[in-house]
């Protein structure tokens, strides 16, 4: 938690976020949508808890792409952050998560690491970029 913000601010910032996540309907209809709103809750609270140079340093790039079979996949810059960032912020990322959902988890990928994934997540990344690209299409109509 960053010393400006006092327990009772981030507890009070967390359970406001919580309830707009739960109240919106959004977050159910798409695994691209589904994993954007997961990650603004949890990287709202990993600045709160680490603090505003740490998140920056190893989180500012990060980009969610789906969350499918409560599995949240985030793409990371390259392999050395993918590994830094498992093995020093996974489980805080998983522990927030959870307070979404029991049984959400978190995997952070490389560039590289994406294009060695199954064919059926390539499939499910793909059309779920394109999808998302063609709405943000029309909504500039």
């Amino acid at each position: 938690m960053t010393k400006n913000m006092t327990s009772s601010q981030f507890h009070y910032r967390w359970h406001r976020s919580l309830k707009r996540l739960q109240n919106s309907t959004l977050h159910e209809s798409h695994p691209t949508v589904k994993a954007h709103y997961a990650w603004k809750l949890v990287s709202e609270q990993l600045t709160d808890m680490i603090g505003i140079a740490p998140f920056n340093q190893w989180f500012s790039k990060v980009k969610p792409l789906f969350l499918v079979d409560d599995i949240l996949i985030v793409q990371v810059e390259n392999k050395f952050s993918s590994q830094w960032i498992n093995q020093h912020y996974r489980d805080l990322v998983d522990a927030l998560l959870t307070a979404q959902n029991e049984k959400y988890c978190c995997y952070f990928l490389s560039n590289h690491e994406l294009s060695m994934m199954s064919p059926l997540w390539q499939d499910l990344l793909k059309n779920s970029t394109s999808k998302i690209q063609s709405e943000s299409k029309d909504d500039q109509s």
